[in-house]
């Protein structure tokens, strides 16, 4: 069945944004006289938020200068979003045969919703996605579906027959939540060779290590 859309995850499923986030916790953890973590210390504490983020890189949920930080984190996002991130091999061919098929897409994101729509716009083409949303006041951050049921509204269709694609099980409960068709991707942040486990378990209709794999599971290849 041909889908009315399909919903993407951003970091972990269209770009590897490890390296930029890394950066910008950084260079705010530096002001306030805190070292450099590396890259790869901050990859569990990626998909649920900035502020859990940075409450998990300090290791207290009260820490008195979480506020600070996350100010901090998105002044530096607010200039340099997408600059350090680039597309995973193979999204960028997908994206452009699911366009050429005429499927609607759009990105569902729990970065900041300004950064989110920065990074897009420098690594994927104007008009590719019909709709960019990130984590902003008056919407819920996923895995709450409004979001995902403000993007059906705006481009139409029904929830059950769009797909949400990405990299956590966060995106699976939130493509559940909203009605929605499931597909995790093993490639992104989660990686590891318990991923697939994890997002079959959290209900994942399908499961994808490749983005040419994608138009094979939903019927367009």
């Amino acid at each position: 069945m041909r889908p009315d859309g399909i919903i993407f995850d951003l970091d972990g499923t269209l770009v590897d944004s490890l390296a930029e986030i890394a950066w910008a916790a950084n260079r705010a953890r530096a002001a306030i006289d805190l070292e450099a973590l590396p890259a790869d210390a901050y990859r569990p504490w990626i998909g649920l938020g900035l502020r859990h983020l940075v409450a998990s890189m300090l290791g207290d949920e009260l820490d008195h200068r979480i506020d600070d930080l996350v100010v901090g984190i998105r002044t530096v996002y607010e200039t340099h979003s997408g600059e350090r991130a680039a597309a995973y091999p193979g999204i960028e061919p997908l994206i452009a045969s699911l366009r050429e098929l005429g499927v609607p897409l759009a990105v569902l994101t729990n970065k900041p919703h300004g950064p989110a729509q920065r990074l897009v716009a420098h690594r994927f083409d104007q008009g590719v996605f019909g709709s960019v949303i990130g984590q902003r006041e008056g919407i819920e951050p996923k895995p709450d579906p409004a979001g995902a049921m403000e993007i059906v509204e705006e481009l139409g269709g029904v929830p059950e027959r769009w797909w949400f694609v990405g990299d956590m099980t966060i995106d699976i409960e939130t493509a559940r939540r909203a009605g929605m068709r499931s597909m995790g991707v093993t490639w992104g942040f989660a990686g590891g060779n318990d991923v697939a486990v994890e997002l079959r378990a959290a209900g994942a209709e399908a499961i994808v290590d490749r983005p040419d794999e994608v138009l094979l599971t939903i019927g367009l290849a």
